[in-house]
């Protein structure tokens, strides 16, 4: 138990080898799955410890001892609630309010008073340090002020040091550092960049929840928690809202990301990938603005379909069963490894393969649609296709084509003489 002059247990972790998870990890974490939080008020006691907690309650430097402290607001009180959440979503945590008391305090507390610099800091993990777990939201800052609704800086700052209090530390600090290519807010919420190398750029609308590698690294630390979304489950995107988030789905069989909009996505399905779906989210700095990828599949997190929406989308299978269907628009439709159907509904569609598999077309229009093939498979022209063509066969309504490779196409309402080279692309 937490008092206001210990910590809970906390315990060391080793390196993965995994540089994606070990560039994350400070080396420690509480030693308990259950851990307490607790806000903290004027009548709160602090340890004056000068080694483990704040000093003397003269030193108007340390925080709780700050003319500038106080508690927080009922509104942020809500939404830190709210951001403990995003993290017990993905791992085998489970958080616990209390009341603070002279002999009992939350592993993490919060509350605002002024620190140095920053809109929060939070203390990581160290045992017996009373400090430990509390996080400082900056007084002077605009998280003092704004409300802390998911989209905002502030709400992703308590995430961020949510983070921090778990044992998660930034990926440009310490050792090992991620690769600056991966080190952007969209990969991690613990990144100070919106843009990767990039530390002054910031984002239109900041992620709400932990990012993909956020995922990795805190269920290395605590396990993952197998029983959210552990059915089959659908997610809904529009266009009335904006959305820059992660999925974590622990299992399922037959999962649907389904877009019910009009602007132009891409539909990504495989793990550890993006995403742009619905308002645009922006990567921004003073003279430039890009849109990025907002809507991220977490690793080892499987969503077995998807479908499009009324614009010219760009679906992508992962290597599971998929069902991909396009939706109105001109839409390409990219198989991936495994038995993936195929409807790319209406407009001119694409159908793509550049992986071996079984697949069946719906609804290929022969006036209208196309097929492509990546050269990856070694079809590099209509020769290189032919010649790896071993079956052309009629079965009921399917005309099915085999290749040499592993990968068998079957087209629905096709007749096999309806098949024509003029069909076929090679590149997009």
């Amino acid at each position: 138990m937490t008092t206001p002059s210990t910590s809970s247990a906390v315990i060391a972790t080793t390196l993965t080898g995994n540089n994606l998870i070990d560039s994350l990890i400070e080396g420690h974490l509480w030693a308990s799955k259950s851990i307490t939080y607790s806000f903290s008020g004027y009548d709160s006691y602090f340890s004056q410890d000068p080694i483990t907690g704040y000093g003397p309650s003269t030193d108007t430097r340390s925080e709780p001892w700050s003319p500038s402290f106080a508690p927080l607001s009922s509104f942020d009180r809500f939404y830190f609630t709210e951001a403990l959440q995003q993290w017990a979503n993905v791992a085998n945590i489970q958080f616990q309010l209390i009341p603070e008391s002279f002999s009992s305090v939350g592993d993490i507390r919060v509350a605002y008073s002024s620190i140095a610099s920053g809109q929060a800091h939070a203390y990581l993990p160290v045992n017996g340090a009373a400090k430990a777990g509390d996080i400082w939201v900056n007084a002077d800052s605009t998280s003092a002020t704004d409300i802390w609704t998911p989209g905002t800086y502030s709400f992703s700052t308590m995430i961020h040091e949510i983070g921090h209090a778990l044992g998660l530390k930034h990926p440009f600090s310490g050792s090992p550092t991620l690769p600056g290519s991966w080190d952007t807010l969209s990969q991690t919420i613990m990144s100070y960049s919106a843009i990767a190398w990039n530390q002054n750029s910031e984002l239109s609308f900041e992620p709400t929840t932990p990012m993909p590698l956020d995922i990795l690294a805190i269920q290395y630390l605590y396990g993952k928690n197998n029983s959210y979304h552990s059915g089959d489950d659908n997610y809904f995107y529009n266009d009335y809202q904006t959305y820059h988030e992660t999925i974590w789905d622990s299992g399922g069989t037959n999962d649907w990301l389904r877009y019910d909009g009009y602007q132009s996505s891409t539909i990504d399905l495989r793990e550890g990938m993006g995403s742009s779906i619905g308002k645009p989210v922006y990567a921004e700095t003073a003279v430039t603005q890009e849109r990025i990828p907002n809507v991220w599949i977490a690793y080892d997190t499987v969503i077995e379909n998807a479908q499009g929406g009324n614009g010219s989308d760009f679906l992508i299978a992962n290597d599971a069963d998929n069902f991909l269907r396009g939706g109105a628009g001109d839409d390409v439709l990219l198989a991936g490894v495994g038995r993936d159907n195929l409807n790319g509904g209406k407009g001119h569609d694409i159908f793509g393969f550049d992986a071996k598999g079984d697949f069946y077309l719906y609804d290929f229009n022969l006036k209208e649609d196309k097929f492509f093939f990546d050269p990856a498979l070694g079809y590099g022209d209509i020769k290189d296709l032919v010649g790896g063509i071993t079956d052309i066969r009629q079965y009921s309504t399917f005309a099915f084509v085999e290749f040499g490779n592993g990968m068998e196409i079957g087209l629905n309402g096709i007749q096999v003489s309806e098949i024509t080279a003029d069909m076929v692309l090679f590149s997009l």
